[in-house]
């Protein structure tokens, strides 16, 4: 099919170049079983996330999505004061509102999460929502400046919840995953999922890792969902940690093409902030028509990020080079249109 006229589907951060096939040959054989409930304690994924990540079983709660998760911590903790970026994920915001918890928002700089701003609120704060790398921007801080910011908030007794929903595609150059400190700070929580780089969004797990009292504290709102996780979820989680060099191979596909985007759009006077995800944000006027128009005349659908309060911003997953290419291609035409 010509690739003017297929549906790109780059919205969601999702990731379009599929899935092993490990999982698949795995999960003909699980569907066999979706008559009979799944295993509530997701005791074979506790191991291998365990085994793969080098953390304590104890250390791990698993759950239907990093929402479910993300809303539990919210429950069972009851925060009297929160600090979350502006124009972040807002599952946080949403979370955090059912709890209760009154909510500083923390304005960024330069597209960025400014450390200097969050070391003057430690003493109006029980926690912190943080994302590394950020959605929707794709800016990082590096292994350093999360460990000082980890050091600081245990000094105020403050817990830091770090969503590291997109730290396959970033580590490197000092970007590197937190779970290596979990032994080391007992106000630390980290969230990973198997959305992104594991390319399972539509079966929804993902996971924390935290101290042993902190996964215990969420043992009364997991009693609310005792089969949260279904088997095929379950399963193909599993499959994704033991096949290891394909999700390496993704995840450089990912990152070379997104490279290459970004390559492109500067060499087409296109404005974007350089990003660390399996995404890139562009800044372009009208981008509620530009958006539109993308969506309905050329059946390519990216993020409006006029929902988390952005005008003239538009978040785009990366695909193919051939996507990419076409996807600027297109951008470049409405523009230049609407310029004339």
């Amino acid at each position: 099919m010509d690739i003017s006229m297929a549906n790109i589907k780059l919205d969601l951060s999702e990731n379009i170049f599929g899935f092993s096939d490990v999982i698949r040959e795995t999960l003909k054989k699980e569907i066999q079983l979706i008559n009979l409930y799944p295993d509530t304690k997701c005791t074979e994924l506790t191991e291998a996330i365990s085994k793969y990540f080098g953390v304590a079983p104890g250390q791990i709660s698993i759950g239907n999505g990093l929402d479910e998760i993300i809303l539990s911590v919210a429950i069972s903790k009851k925060y009297k004061s929160v600090l979350i970026p502006e124009h972040c994920f807002m599952g946080y915001f949403y979370s955090s509102e059912i709890a209760g918890s009154e909510i500083h928002l923390l304005q960024l700089e330069n597209y960025k999460v400014p450390l200097k701003k969050i070391y003057s609120e430690l003493d109006n704060i029980n926690a912190i929502y943080l994302c590394n790398p950020q959605n929707p921007f794709g800016t990082v801080l590096k292994y350093d400046e999360i460990e000082d910011l980890i050091r600081r908030c245990e000094e105020k007794n403050v817990d830091l919840i770090l969503d590291e929903a997109y730290m396959d595609f970033a580590e490197g150059d000092g970007v590197s995953s937190a779970l290596k400190l979990i032994n080391k700070y007992k106000n630390l929580y980290v969230l990973r999922t198997f959305s992104k780089a594991y390319s399972l969004a539509g079966l929804r797990c993902g996971f924390l890792v935290s101290a042993e009292e902190n996964i215990a504290d969420l043992a009364e709102v997991k009693k609310a969902l005792p089969f949260n996780v279904n088997r095929l979820a379950q399963k193909a989680a599993c499959c994704a940690l033991s096949d290891d060099s394909w999700v390496k191979k993704n995840v450089e596909t990912c990152r070379h093409n997104r490279d290459l985007f970004m390559k492109k759009l500067k060499a087409n006077d296109i404005f974007f902030v350089e990003s660390k995800t399996n995404f890139v944000t562009i800044y372009i006027e009208n981008a509620d028509e530009v958006c539109q128009s993308l969506c309905s005349d050329y059946h390519i659908m990216v993020k409006n990020l006029r929902s988390m309060g952005l005008e003239n911003y538009l978040r785009i997953g990366i695909g193919t080079e051939e996507q990419m290419d076409h996807v600027i291609s297109v951008i470049s035409g409405i523009r230049n249109k609407g310029e004339k």
